[in-house]
């Protein structure tokens, strides 16, 4: 599972995406694939890292 999120106060990390990828990698066989960008939620000024996590994720699971 590929997660891509944004340090925003948009969706907190704390509350929201911390407890999700804590929980998902918990689980047995879990195969997490977790990005953190310091950008805005909609990634306005990370457009070129977010297309090569994106790019490499797709690259090395998706083939």
């Amino acid at each position: 599972m590929f997660i891509i999120a944004a340090n925003s106060d948009v969706i907190p990390l704390a509350t929201q995406i911390t407890p999700l990828v804590a929980a998902l990698k918990a689980t047995k066989n879990s195969n997490i694939f977790y990005v953190l960008i310091e950008d805005d939620h909609s990634f306005s000024s990370s457009r070129l890292p977010l297309i090569t996590k994106t790019a490499s994720f797709l690259n090395a699971n998706c083939r």
